[in-house]
């Protein structure tokens, strides 16, 4: 095969499937780098057949073609090798009625995924219906090239970071911010179309019983070095009043 702008011709209906398979594994995955208009451009290409093509590019393919070039390539390589949460991996499988919450609710469950691929028994996991715990069994059952493609290549993060994180933050809270003066209570909320998302509210008699009282004391050191270590960024803090509960 020539490189460069020739195009391979595929049924259409075949090519549509195909692609927008593609399509949803990447944006799973967080693969922003590669646009719908690139995978689309890359698959009639030749370049791009499977998600396992992706890990194979070669330098030479990607430079030679119109609007790419070193940068391009780099660039769509450091988004492949970087950890992968495992509930994006499972969502990223493509497979019906298992989209963003229900790939959380398995990831939760199974927490590593050698353990979601070698399980058989779906329809014993609460809020996974008999429909759906056969159509992952399918997949498990007739995707093994993908699924192989997704354990050699990728780093899958294991689940148990957020349960260190869930235990870590009740520990801080119940041992270390509860004895700071005007700590009246607190709650964590997780998200659910982005579980790796939480949002704590703590309640405080003032606003300097936490920016001063709280946060010059030792004690806000002591909470720091718990929690500290499982926050991906440093968190946004805000102050609210309440204006309104039924």
């Amino acid at each position: 095969m020539v490189l460069g702008e020739n195009i391979w011709f595929w049924p259409e209906k075949f090519s549509k499937q195909a692609i927008g398979k593609l399509k949803y594994c990447f944006n799973a995955l967080g693969i922003k780098e590669l646009s719908d208009a690139h995978i689309t451009r890359l698959y009639h290409l030749g370049i791009i057949q499977s998600f396992d093509d992706l890990f194979t590019l070669d330098l030479e393919r990607i430079v030679s073609l119109k609007g790419w070039g070193i940068k391009s390539w780099l660039r769509i390589k450091n988004q492949l090798y970087r950890p992968v949460k495992l509930a994006h991996a499972i969502n990223a499988l493509g497979i019906m009625g298992v989209g963003e919450v229900m790939s959380a609710v398995l990831a939760k469950h199974f927490q590593t995924w050698e353990k979601f691929i070698n399980e058989r028994n779906f329809d014993m996991i609460a809020g996974i219906g008999p429909k759906t715990a056969e159509r992952i069994i399918q997949l498990l059952q007739n995707e093994m090239e993908l699924l192989e493609t997704f354990t050699k290549h990728l780093t899958i993060q294991t689940a148990q970071g957020e349960a260190e994180f869930k235990e870590a933050i009740a520990r801080g809270l119940q041992t270390v911010a509860s004895k700071a003066n005007g700590f009246q209570g607190a709650k964590v909320n997780q998200g659910i179309e982005s579980p790796d998302r939480f949002v704590l509210q703590i309640f405080w008699d003032t606003l300097e019983d936490h920016t001063i009282g709280f946060r010059e004391s030792p004690l806000f050191t002591e909470w720091r070095a718990i929690v500290g270590p499982f926050f991906a960024a440093p968190p946004v803090v805000e102050h609210f009043v309440l204006t309104y509960k039924s």
